[in-house]
């Protein structure tokens, strides 16, 4: 729902669509269950409009994004992560401001920033612990508005993340 009006999202709809029709949709088949129209507005209250939010089982995103981190562990990092490495994977919905500061403390700190492309589609900022580099903080935001934090192995060297 977050990322519907997204220029990039509206020009990939068509394509989504006959996937849908096609029974072709994995993450569709899973979601359409818990599937609910919902009202759409702006950050000042106005109504936009319509749309269907979907839900995906936590399960599913949860492992999706695990992989995709590893993906950009080994990009950017340049090793592999454990293969018994532990995700804690959550969505950053409503109001970012207090993960701004975190983001704001991270860049201070010399954390990379990495866009792909534009950075319109994705971007990214992580950090990595000194002593037990296996162990990180993500923040991904998918199509300018679908932010998630990905923690990797907290169990190793405790930090916490802002609520």
């Amino acid at each position: 729902m977050h990322s519907s009006q997204h220029p990039v999202v509206q020009q990939l709809w068509e394509k989504f669509e006959r996937a849908i029709f096609r029974n072709q949709s994995k993450a569709v088949k899973e979601a359409l269950p818990t599937s609910q129209l919902v009202r759409l507005h702006t950050g000042s209250g106005i109504f936009r409009g319509w749309a269907y939010e979907m839900k995906l089982p936590s399960g599913s995103s949860t492992q999706m994004l695990s992989m995709v981190t590893r993906g950009l562990y080994l990009s950017y990092v340049g090793r592999r992560l454990p293969q018994n490495t532990q995700f804690e994977v959550m969505r950053i919905q409503g109001d970012l401001r207090p993960f701004e500061t975190t983001v704001q403390i991270l860049l201070q700190q010399g954390a990379p920033f990495v866009s792909v492309g534009d950075g319109q589609v994705f971007k990214c900022i992580y950090a990595c612990a000194s002593v037990h580099p296996e162990v990180s903080l993500w923040f991904l935001c998918f199509y300018e508005s679908v932010v998630f934090s990905v923690v990797t192995n907290r169990q190793i060297y405790k930090f916490t993340l802002p609520n």
